[in-house]
């Protein structure tokens, strides 16, 4: 909160400013409430001078966290890590790190059957944005809402389900989770108008965000069981922290109890790439980041990411990013 002190002889701001910065309100969760618990904007812990409230929220490992609505505000949901069940509107989403997804307006949401589960949510009302800013996101596809999907019982009596979420490549992954680490930082900001970049920075990274989802080719409305979707998510997970194993594609499918080529086809419905690729791009990133952020010798930063051969990790890293590793390092010095 600013408290600014006036002169009695001049309305103007005097040159002695209190800027207290606020607090990220980020959560741990502890304990599910016993009834359905409702939230209302105006009780939310949201910006002091911009109707937004971003925390992240962290999930250890339970079977539910409780019924929740959000009765007047929206919500969107970044998966940062770990892996659950998010239940919106009665109907179960399987969901891990990469995830993006929007609640609309009066949604019933709660999280089944989470280990290790973090997310960053990002929580406003629907005036947040003006009629143009609306219009502009209301035009891209992964700025939609989620909405509970069909669901039927086949003949066996297995539940079936269409699936209608984003997953975000490792690249796209990369730029949003720098993305929320900036208006993070700006939230925290004191200085005086750190607010109105804030609410910039906030539009041009869900622009971003939705643009980068829009470029990825539609999930298939297809049947699909719960635990199976439940199988890919683990995949997914496995590739995106534990890219270090020395996996292969017949290993992932053998997890989920599929064929390499059924899983192979599920898993690029899911991502936008085969499993190779994917967990390709998520080990040439991680090398890049320990590029940047240790002194490592290169074989090390291979050996680290997964790279069975240092040669193969400099020649992929080069056609990947546009020079070799040694050479990416001192140009970043």
């Amino acid at each position: 909160m600013t408290n600014l002190r006036f002169s009695a002889r001049n309305p103007k701001i005097s040159e002695k400013m209190i800027v207290v910065a606020p607090r990220l309100p980020d959560l741990k969760y502890e304990q599910a409430p016993s009834t359905e618990s409702i939230s209302y904007w105006a009780a939310m812990a949201s910006h002091p001078r911009f109707p937004l409230l971003m925390r992240r929220e962290f999930y250890a490992q339970g079977s539910t966290t409780g019924v929740h609505r959000h009765t007047d505000f929206r919500a969107l949901y970044v998966v940062r890590r770990g892996r659950g069940v998010h239940q919106i509107n009665d109907q179960p989403f399987a969901i891990t790190r990469g995830d993006v997804y929007l609640l609309g307006v009066g949604a019933r949401h709660a999280y089944l059957d989470f280990q290790n589960l973090e997310i960053d949510a990002f929580y406003f009302p629907p005036s947040l944005w003006s009629n143009e800013e609306r219009a502009v996101l209301d035009g891209k596809h992964g700025f939609q809402e989620v909405e509970p999907p069909r669901a039927e019982r086949d003949t066996k009596g297995i539940w079936r389900r269409t699936e209608p979420r984003f997953h975000l490549h490792p690249e796209s992954w990369r730029r949003a989770e720098a993305g929320i680490e900036r208006l993070r930082a700006l939230w925290c900001d004191p200085t005086l108008g750190a607010d109105l970049v804030l609410r910039g920075a906030f539009f041009a990274w869900v622009w971003e965000l939705a643009n980068a989802l829009d470029q990825m080719p539609p999930i298939g409305a297809i049947p699909k069981r719960l635990d199976l979707d439940a199988a890919m998510g683990e995949a997914v997970r496995l590739c995106d922290e534990e890219f270090a194993f020395d996996w292969t594609v017949e290993a992932l499918a053998a997890r989920a109890f599929l064929s390499p080529r059924h899983f192979g086809e599920l898993f690029a419905r899911r991502t936008g790439q085969s499993p190779a690729a994917y967990l390709r791009q998520v080990r040439l990133e991680r090398g890049r980041a320990l590029l940047l952020e240790t002194n490592l010798p290169i074989a090390e930063v291979a050996r680290r990411t997964g790279w069975n051969d240092a040669a193969h990790f400099s020649r992929s890293f080069a056609k990947k990013f546009g020079a070799a590793p040694r050479a990416f390092r001192q140009q970043q010095n």
